[in-house]
């Protein structure tokens, strides 16, 4: 990007536009330059960025006809722009290919769907309200990463998976430590986290 680059101009050139430019969101300047790019430009491509070149789809129609293209696209390595480092990485299905997402994701489906997920509503608000709560308030995208570790942990969506399943705390403990979710666990330390 040039200095001149100016996140929050509409009318730049498209070959300037970065949408990974965390200043477009901040100013909630996103929806015009989103929808710019579905007007004009719908399979973009981003020479430079911070994180180098990537291609943005803004279509409903061709993000479907991509999440589905397993083929031609792989969601194997991720789906955000920029590199974690290997130690920061946790196994999800949305990072996955079938046919081991479709084994992973048929094993909650039944868990979100809309009914249980309207049952869990007071737990998952009850959760994002202690998220929201452990945050200083100066700075609160840095606090993101300060979030003590049994706060985080209570929030994420694999405790409310076990909350579904009426998981105990002492049967969750032992779940964390088994060597499958240790990931989970090494992930949500990496954050910077308090026990």
């Amino acid at each position: 990007m040039s200095e001149a680059f100016d996140p929050l101009s509409v009318a730049q050139d498209l070959s300037e536009i970065d949408v990974s430019d965390p200043m477009i969101f901040k100013h909630d300047a996103f929806r015009p330059i989103f929808a710019r790019l579905r007007q004009e430009a719908p399979v973009h491509y981003c020479k430079e960025s911070p994180f180098g070149p990537y291609w943005s789809i803004t279509r409903f129609h061709d993000i479907m006809a991509v999440d589905k293209n397993h083929h031609d696209f792989s969601s194997q390595g991720g789906v955000s722009i920029g590199n974690r480092s290997a130690d920061f990485e946790a196994p999800n299905f949305i990072s996955m290919d079938p046919p081991k997402h479709d084994l992973q994701r048929k094993a909650v489906t039944g868990v979100v769907a809309p009914m249980n997920l309207a049952k869990l509503e007071p737990v998952i608000r009850e959760r994002a309200g202690w998220i929201l709560d452990d945050l200083p308030t100066a700075s609160p995208l840095i606090g993101l990463t300060r979030c003590r570790l049994s706060s985080r942990l209570r929030c994420s969506p694999q405790y409310l998976i076990f909350h579904s399943r009426s998981v105990t705390s002492s049967q969750l403990g032992r779940i964390l430590r088994h060597p499958v979710w240790q990931p989970v666990a090494r992930c949500q330390m990496r954050t910077g986290a308090r026990a």
